[in-house]
């Protein structure tokens, strides 16, 4: 599944931007990484989501609730009316809102 950071942000982003500042930290964290649980410890302090209402779109369903943090294998832990799911692929925009590039 792709999302973008668009999706995600609600607003355009600059190629050059992204890839002057996020590739290199993401590059510099996978190349410490021996394992897929280092990158959820680094990430959960910074994820923004933590405690907050969500709206997650998967295949087959659609996730209402809290999210609760981020699992060692890096699926979104989400708190619903019908119990704790952990989602591991999934998107935060409904499908079809997706972005289509600037304008113009």
């Amino acid at each position: 599944r792709i999302i973008t950071l668009p999706d995600v942000t609600g607003r355009p982003l600059g190629r050059q931007l992204f890839l002057t500042t996020f590739l290199p930290r993401l590059l510099d964290l996978l190349a410490e990484a021996a394992e897929p649980a280092v990158v959820a410890a680094r990430y959960r302090p910074l994820c923004g989501l933590q405690g907050r209402h969500v709206t997650v779109y998967d295949d087959t369903a659609v996730h209402d609730g809290t999210a609760g943090g981020i699992t060692d294998d890096g699926g979104l832990i989400v708190e619903t009316a019908a119990g704790t799911v952990v989602i591991r692929s999934g998107r935060l925009s409904a499908p079809g809102s997706e972005w289509r590039g600037e304008a113009g």
